[in-house]
């Protein structure tokens, strides 16, 4: 059994040789929880159903597709047989070293930051030219891509997909006032991030930002659909789970991540991973160490 991991808002692309991949959401999994991320997403279905984007609900046509742009909240429900594929990468890698500042890397630095948008629903004629890309993105679903000719083949299909959306004027400017909370957010994260061994609280965060405790609730609930005590929570158990991994004691962990009160942190650790500290190192430990006891294993019992 692997060890289970409190959830994070940045999905691990870092694991892979390019920040790209595909997956099918699997038969019998119907239902993708509401979540966010930092990277961009387009959803490709073949399946009827609804996505649901922040507050709004979509229902799914297939064959159908969506920009799911970055920090936005959604979720997925599959309705009917089909493939509903989740392609999802980081727009950084759209950017070209050298390029006009004022080019398309200016545009997809404003994508990043989220000055600007894709159309979050294609359609009519810009949805005839997108699909025929997008099924071609989602060939490369449920394997690791790395750098060479099929990461050069997927460059190619986002740049002929930026191209095409560029070409329709597709691209709208996000809502000052979306612009606003995003980067209030993000501010109040970058805080989280940098300060969790600290005493922090929601009212000394909104004091900070001079805003109230309720509207940043509010605001942040509705970036990223969890409350910011929640994120500050969830900050604080993946950063003892790396701590946990280097050695230190129980005790040594809760006082480093602004959990002194070492039967608190027991019991918010339990509640997010299913496991005390204790349980959760050795299970860690036995899953690094079962593919070593395999290789030993058909190698006559002798390690290489």
């Amino acid at each position: 059994m692997n060890a289970a991991q409190p959830p994070e808002d940045r999905l691990p692309l870092s694991r892979y040789g390019f920040p790209f991949y595909a997956s099918r959401i699997p038969d019998g999994e119907n239902t993708v929880r509401p979540h966010w991320h930092y990277e961009m997403e387009i959803l490709y279905a073949e399946a009827e159903g609804t996505l649901t984007v922040d507050s709004r609900t979509y229902p799914l046509c297939p064959p159908d597709l969506f920009f799911l742009n970055p920090r936005r909240v959604h979720q997925i429900e599959r309705q009917s047989p089909g493939d509903v594929v989740r392609l999802v990468f980081d727009l950084s890698i759209l950017l070209s070293p050298g390029a006009h500042p004022n080019g398309v890397n200016h545009l997809i630095d404003r994508l990043v930051k989220g000055s600007v948008v894709f159309p979050e629903h294609p359609d009519g004629a810009l949805a005839e030219k997108l699909l025929p890309l997008v099924r071609s993105l989602s060939s490369h679903a449920d394997h690791e891509i790395r750098p060479g000719a099929e990461s050069c083949e997927i460059l190619s299909l986002l740049f002929s997909l930026l191209a095409v959306c560029i070409r329709a004027d597709a691209f709208r400017e996000a809502p000052e006032e979306t612009q606003k909370g995003v980067r209030l957010v993000m501010q109040i994260m970058e805080a989280v991030r940098a300060r969790y061994a600290e005493s922090m609280s929601v009212e000394k965060l909104a004091e900070e930002a001079g805003i109230s405790p309720a509207y940043l609730h509010r605001l942040f609930r509705s970036y990223t659909g969890i409350t910011p005590a929640a994120y500050i929570k969830t900050v604080r158990l993946r950063a003892s789970c790396r701590l946990l991994e280097e050695g230190l004691s129980v005790s040594q962990v809760a006082a480093a991540v602004g959990i002194p009160d070492t039967s608190y942190f027991i019991k918010l650790f339990r509640d997010a991973t299913g496991m005390t500290p204790h349980k959760w190192i050795r299970e860690r430990q036995r899953a690094e160490s079962a593919p070593e006891k395999t290789a030993s294993s058909e190698n006559g019992g002798i390690t290489p």
